[in-house]
């Protein structure tokens, strides 16, 4: 039984787009770990896909089933793994990824002592052995490549080729994109924009939302106490019709609702936490939770100062904190993640250094 989940936990991480190519690049999509015919089918078609997506059930069933003589029950099994798994994300990474090395790393052991002992008639420890367990254990499914040679064609591929191009998303200001290097937010990235009091970062942040929501990008959005459900509702609707809130509130809301209502029942996302309450962990644990249903490509937070800080961290130490955080949740759920941030004058006085820190 416990075999038998671990390898419907691989066919499920195969889901995954980043899992799928940390296993792929790692040669760890192998049919000796499964047994079932539909589950080594669908290892030779996760490992032959080229393109980043998984196709759509036509052509996935399609190209499952090609090469395979799949009985009824097992293309039955085969589609419910679609239905259920074809927009599947890791809620963490390198967690899932850690279990999974587990499973990888014991399936090659197993597999390792068969051979020899199909070789031996018995349990022997020569070099061939030793070797061969040694590659079963030495694997580290690293969710970055954090050494590079570029003389290498084969290290230059991995960022250079088609399979890899950057996934911009475009600002809703011109001056935005001309400032990035790339015409754009790369997803993966965290971006703050950062403001004193009322000079419109949550209008900024909004604007932004409402840019990506029409262009079809899905967005959560996310307010630490600034503004409550009806006040967002209000200021989406006047932003996406260009209409003032006022107008929509005195003459009625439902002739704009109708108009954007696909738009944002299908791109837009509002989770709307109590300021100061709200942990940084409880934060992160919550965005993953909506991103298991409600796959976005942005998540915007407003804003930063909101978030509780229950370790009494300083300033400086509680801000790393949060920004190492929210960069990691942009990476491991591949979204691009924007934070409002208000930079307040009286914090400057604050000595983040000690004096013992500073040279003569």
């Amino acid at each position: 039984m416990e075999n038998e989940l671990s390898s419907r936990l691989l066919i499920i991480g195969l889901f995954d787009n980043n899992i799928r190519e940390i296993l792929k690049q790692s040669g760890c999509i192998e049919s000796y770990l499964v047994n079932k015919a539909h589950e080594k089918a669908l290892l030779v078609y996760f490992k032959n896909l080229e393109s980043h997506e998984v196709d759509k059930k036509p052509d996935f069933l399609h190209k499952v089933q090609s090469g395979f003589r799949l009985s009824d029950a097992d293309m039955s099994s085969v589609e419910n793994f679609y239905d259920l798994y074809s927009d599947y994300t890791a809620s963490d990474l390198k967690a899932s990824l850690f279990e999974l090395e587990k499973y990888v790393v014991s399936q090659r052991v197993k597999k390792a002592l068969s051979e020899n002992y199909d070789k031996n008639k018995s349990i022997v420890s020569d070099q061939e052995l030793r070797v061969k367990l040694a590659e079963a254990l030495d694997l580290n499914l690293s969710p970055t490549k954090i050494s590079w040679n570029y003389g290498d064609y084969d290290d230059l591929h991995l960022f250079l080729s088609d399979d890899a191009k950057l996934e911009i998303i475009p600002s809703g200001y011109d001056l935005i994109n001309e400032s990035l290097s790339d015409g754009g937010y790369l997803k993966t990235n965290l971006c703050c924009f950062a403001a004193s009091s009322g000079l419109g970062k949550s209008t900024a942040m909004l604007s932004e939302a409402c840019h990506f929501i029409k262009n079809g990008y899905k967005v959560i959005y996310v307010n630490l106490g600034d503004m409550s459900p009806r006040s967002v509702f209000f200021r989406l609707l006047s932003t996406l019709s260009g209409e003032d809130s006022k107008i929509i509130r005195n003459e009625g809301y439902l002739p704009y609702l109708e108009k954007w209502k696909s738009v944002i029942s299908e791109n837009f996302r509002n989770i709307i936490l109590e300021a100061g309450e709200t942990d940084l962990v409880t934060l992160v644990t919550l965005i993953k939770k909506t991103l298991l249903s409600f796959r976005a490509d942005v998540v915007i937070i407003d804003y930063d100062q909101n978030i509780l800080n229950c370790q009494n961290l300083s300033l400086y130490d509680f801000g790393g904190e949060v920004y190492t955080k929210l960069k990691g949740l942009a990476q491991s759920t591949n979204t691009l993640v924007l934070v409002a941030s208000q930079t307040k004058i009286e914090a400057y006085k604050e000595e983040l250094l000690g004096k013992e820190c500073l040279s003569d």
